[in-house]
């Protein structure tokens, strides 16, 4: 069994690097960022943490599209698992009304109408329904 000083007798070719701990963080520390939001956003909404779940139909098995719905909160999640950027035709219902589109960390002041949305690759797109 090795000690914590036999590094180099390792075949394991990690072991052998000499890596400060920022090493790991560096290369995925916006993709960390990005988590932490999403937790965050998680954590602060009813809907997302204990709301029922609706699946939005979409003919697609590398785009995911569902609402989240607690009380009078609504949110809509999309999530492109794709390398292309689609446009999601959106049912009526949910595009006859207004949305605050979650970007950088905070939901937008500006609504918007969802209308055959594009989503960007690879992207997480949150909105919250404006209520009136």
């Amino acid at each position: 069994m090795l000690g914590n000083d036999d590094r180099s007798l390792s075949r394991d070719p990690i072991a052998t690097q000499d890596a400060t701990p920022n090493q790991w963080d560096n290369p995925n520390r916006e993709l960390k960022a990005f988590y932490k939001d999403l937790l965050k956003l998680r954590h602060s909404s009813p809907a997302l943490l204990r709301g029922s779940l609706v699946r939005v139909p979409y003919d697609c098995e590398t785009i995911l599209v569902f609402m989240r719905e607690h009380s009078d909160e609504q949110m809509l999640c999309m999530i492109n698992f794709s390398d292309f950027q689609p446009e999601i035709p959106l049912p009526d219902s949910l595009v006859c009304v207004q949305w605050q589109v979650w970007r950088d960390g905070e939901f937008q002041r500006d609504p918007v109408n969802l209308h055959n949305r594009e989503i960007g690759v690879r992207e997480v797109l949150v909105a919250r329904r404006v209520s009136h």
